[in-house]
């Protein structure tokens, strides 16, 4: 088990270990996971503006390092907005780019984060970024790893894990639906795990902090459920495995090569 404080996220991405992005692909089938990884993580547009929100609110302080920002009203039509662009390029080698209201949606956001009587206190006074690697007892000869957005420090050596959510619509029964669709009940047990041990002790809580991307940017707060984590535990262990017996056969297959019956759905039912 080590910690590393200093690792930046693209290290942290293009480095050993299994992450929860990994075993996502690996739900999907193998051979997304292993293609994934012959082709490289390709940065969206989408996790740009995810990863500025999460900078611009747990470590403002170094937004202007990391990003950049186009100028307002650039038209790159013209020959002067081409020179301003080139410029602008050249200022900002080894930046992420986003848009001027991009920059304001992302602001908004972290303020309304901020500003939340819940949500404020818990992105304040704890430890942002660390990268986790351990190996889970489950499976041997696989290192996993994790990376909490925030550790949020209470007394006695207590702690809660904090992760920020951007998202569609915050309330109970939609928040719920995303964190299913997007396996954040593996999330949860998986960095759970890691963190205990890391820490030589279990978090008090698991927390999501989820905040709307659109005005007002409204924000609620939820604690992973035992059972959402037993749940998700019990799905990393599996994908874990599927992992070790593909690495160690060498075989890394898609989907089921039969006919597959195609039922009704259950809300159709």
């Amino acid at each position: 088990m080590r910690i590393e404080t200093n690792l930046s996220i693209e290290e942290y991405h293009s480095g050993p270990g299994v992450s929860k992005s990994d075993l996502d692909l690996i739900a999907r089938s193998p051979a997304h996971y292993v293609t994934s990884k012959a082709l490289g993580r390709e940065e969206t547009a989408a996790m740009v503006i995810g990863s500025a929100f999460h900078t611009m609110t747990l470590e403002p302080e170094k937004f202007d390092v990391e990003f950049a920002v186009l100028p307002e009203g650039l038209d790159r039509r013209t020959k002067a907005g081409k020179e301003t662009f080139a410029r602008f390029e050249m200022e900002s080698v080894g930046k992420r780019i986003i848009g001027a209201d991009d920059l304001a949606a992302v602001q908004a956001m972290a303020a309304s984060v901020r500003s939340h009587p819940l949500a404020g206190p818990l992105v304040r006074g704890g430890t942002t970024e660390q990268s986790i690697f351990w190996e889970p007892a489950v499976v041997e000869g696989v290192l996993s790893k994790c990376r909490p957005d925030f550790v949020k420090q209470l007394s006695d050596g207590r702690y809660v894990v904090v992760d920020l959510k951007s998202t569609e619509d915050a309330r109970p029964f939609a928040f719920e639906r995303s964190a299913w669709n997007f396996r954040y009940h593996v999330q949860s047990a998986y960095y759970w795990d890691g963190c205990t041990e890391a820490f030589c002790r279990a978090p008090d809580a698991f927390i999501f902090v989820a905040v709307e991307k659109k005005p007002p940017y409204a924000v609620s707060v939820y604690e992973a459920s035992i059972d959402m984590m037993h749940a998700g535990r019990a799905e990393y262990h599996a994908d874990l495995m599927t992992f070790r017996r593909c690495e160690l056969s060498g075989d890394w297959p898609a989907y089921p090569v039969e006919i597959q019956k195609l039922l009704p759905p259950k809300w159709a039912a």
